[in-house]
């Protein structure tokens, strides 16, 4: 079988590493993204498969020809950013195509330019993990989230001194701006200067790792200290 992921961005990485997974259960699965450095992904590196404007004639050949094409988040059957493929058609032919949502419905109309409402009515068999995006989502169906580790990233002991707190936001706004998409970021900063400067006083080690735009691994290989 082979399956086809489609993305305007790298969304954290998720699309790419479903595919990493369904490799392992032996399904052909390749992942291509409209832009690896669109606004926030800039200064960030995930794993990368396919790039649109570097591997535009393979990714339309895959698409033509691979059994499921999974659409993720602001791709409908209207999106026209991979031109010359035109899901709508493929949808009339009968093509197996499913759409995995990473964002409340706001969140998608408002970057996508429509409603809530044509976000929600989208045909496509939705899918969605069990966070809170699923309570946004009635009709979707519950998918685990992929979490793989890379090679070479092996988590310290517990038991090692000093206490190490990690903090790896992938937002900067505060935590009042939105009911969701925030990490709160300006609010547990305050929380963890104030945490290290009591810990401090009470005579315990303590070392705080902001993670900020850094690669996926580095983030990970530090999020593993």
């Amino acid at each position: 079988m082979l399956v086809l992921h489609l993305s305007f961005t790298p969304l954290a990485g998720a699309p790419i590493r479903i595919c990493q997974a369904l490799r392992l259960k032996g399904v052909e699965a390749r992942c291509a993204v409209l832009s690896a450095d669109i606004g926030d992904y800039a200064n960030r590196a995930f794993d990368q498969d396919l790039v649109w404007m570097r591997d535009r004639d393979e990714i339309i050949d895959i698409a033509r020809r691979c059994d499921v094409l999974h659409l993720h988040n602001y791709l409908s059957l209207g999106s026209q950013e991979f031109a010359p493929l035109d899901f709508g058609e493929f949808w009339k032919q009968g093509r197996p195509i499913v759409r995995q949502f990473h964002s409340a419905p706001a969140f998608v109309a408002h970057f996508c330019k429509t409603s809530v409402h044509d976000v929600l009515s989208c045909p496509i068999p939705k899918l969605v993990i069990g966070q809170f995006h699923e309570r946004y989502y009635p009709d979707a169906r519950l998918v685990p989230n992929i979490a793989l580790s890379p090679e070479g990233v092996v988590a310290s002991s517990a038991t090692e001194l000093p206490m190490r707190v990690g903090y790896a936001p992938s937002r900067f706004n505060s935590a009042r701006s939105s009911r969701w998409d925030t990490k709160g970021y300006p609010e547990t900063i305050r929380v963890l200067k104030h945490f290290c400067r009591s810990a401090r006083k009470a005579g315990v080690r303590v070392e705080i790792d902001v993670i900020e735009q850094v690669s996926h691994r580095e983030c990970l290989a530090r999020k593993a200290r």
